[in-house]
C-alpha cells in the first residue's frame, strides 16, 4: 500500500512495499521514489546489528534521503538473528542490491555517469565492509560525472 511519508523539506517520495523473490524467500522491502528525475538507486539496510530494527522503524530517515538525495531508495526488511542464522540476512541484502542493480539499468538510472545501485547501512563497528563498498561506488560514481 503507497504511504506518503513526512520529509523536513518538503519532499514527499513515493513509497511502495513490495515482496522481492529471492531463494528460499522472498524478502520484503520498502521502494521510495523521490519526484522528478532519480539520480539512481540505493539500498538501504537497516542498523541493528543483524539482529534488530526494521525498515518500518527506520521509514522516515529512507524518506529523507530519497528526497533529499534524489535517489530512489530500497529499504531492505531482513531476516533477522538468532531466529534466522547467518547469512539469511546477508542473502537477503545481496537479493534486493540484484534487484535494485537491475532496476536502475531497466530505467535508465545506468546511463554513463548515473551512479549505479549502491548498498548503505548504518551500525555499530562490524560494517566495515559494507561502508567501503558504499564508498567505493559513491566515490567511482563521482569520478564519472566530473568532467575530464
Amino acid at each position: 500500500m503507497p504511504t506518503a511519508p513526512h520529509s523536513g523539506r518538503g519532499i514527499t517520495p513515493h513509497t511502495r512495499r513490495i515482496r522481492v523473490p529471492g531463494h528460499p524467500v522472498a524478502v520484503p522491502v520498502r521502494v521510495l521514489e523521490p519526484p522528478g528525475e532519480r539520480a539512481g538507486w540505493l539500498v538501504w539496510a537497516h542498523g541493528g546489528s543483524w539482529r534488530g530494527g526494521s525498515a518500518r522503524a527506520w521509514h522516515h530517515a529512507c524518506a529523507e534521503l530519497a528526497g533529499v538525495a534524489g535517489v530512489t531508495v530500497v529499504s531492505v526488511d531482513y531476516r533477522l538473528a538468532p531466529t534466522h542464522r547467518h547469512p539469511a540476512a546477508l542473502l537477503d541484502v545481496l537479493t534486493v542490491l540484484s534487484f535494485a542493480q537491475e532496476a536502475a539499468a531497466a530505467d535508465g538510472s545506468t546511463r554513463p555517469g548515473a551512479p549505479t545501485a549502491a548498498p548503505a547501512r548504518t551500525s555499530p563497528p562490524g560494517s566495515a565492509a559494507l561502508r567501503l563498498t558504499t564508498a567505493s561506488r559513491l566515490s567511482t560514481a563521482r569520478r564519472r560525472r566530473r568532467p575530464t
